[in-house]
């Protein structure tokens, strides 16, 4: 599954700058799961989160794989998105405090996903996503440090590789992703499934 992955990423049209770093000198971790368990999602998420503490400033993402449930709708990818992080929350908010770098708080735009106090940016692929960048063949979710960003923001290169990204997203899709917005204005949970949210939507974690 590994290998499949980082074919999708390395592929030309693929727009994530990051993620094509990642793959060539960064930690690209990932768990091929037989189910869907938060339990064991998190516990090797924790194992993950230690081991970037050890290296934070090089690029690193924990990834899983869900293969059986690959044949299922994107609507239902998306459910069970929303699902796991409800569950892994819940499972986190009893041993650890969210990370106060940013907000617990969905609705505002200073919100992240915290696991183990590591503020994480969320993704979910899936064979049917609204977003061609995201459609990898099989149903997975991404989780990156969110330092890693503020890192290069302190590097002053963050803009420049974020409107490159921009730039190719926008020349795959041909339309823009209007769900994109900087950390700071607008919640980023509305980025993390891939599809397209309403103004008054309100998401729940």
């Amino acid at each position: 599954m590994t290998e499949e992955l980082v074919k999708f990423i390395r592929a030309k049209s693929f727009p994530c700058l990051m993620a094509k770093s990642l793959t060539n000198k960064g930690h690209l971790e990932t768990h091929t799961m037989d189910k869907v368990d938060a339990k064991q999602i998190i516990s090797r998420l924790y194992e993950f989160v230690e081991k970037y503490r050890k290296c934070p400033e090089r690029l690193s993402s924990c990834v899983f794989i869900f293969p059986g449930e690959d044949k299922k709708c994107f609507e239902q990818g998306e459910k069970l998105l929303w699902r796991v992080l409800k569950e892994m929350r819940s499972i986190d908010q009893s041993l650890y405090a969210h990370d106060p770098r940013v907000s617990s708080n969905p609705k505002s735009g200073s919100y992240s996903y915290s696991v183990k106090e590591e503020a994480m940016f969320v993704l979910l692929l899936h064979p049917q996503s609204p977003r061609l960048a995201r459609r990898f063949k099989h149903t997975t979710i991404v989780f990156n440090p969110h330092q890693q960003f503020e890192t290069l923001r302190k590097k002053n290169i963050f803009f420049k590789i974020r409107d490159q990204i921009r730039k190719m997203d926008f020349a795959l899709q041909g339309s823009e992703n209007k769900m994109l917005n900087d950390f700071g204005t607008t919640s980023e949970v509305f980025q993390y499934s891939g599809r397209r949210y309403g103004e008054n939507a309100v998401i729940e974690l």
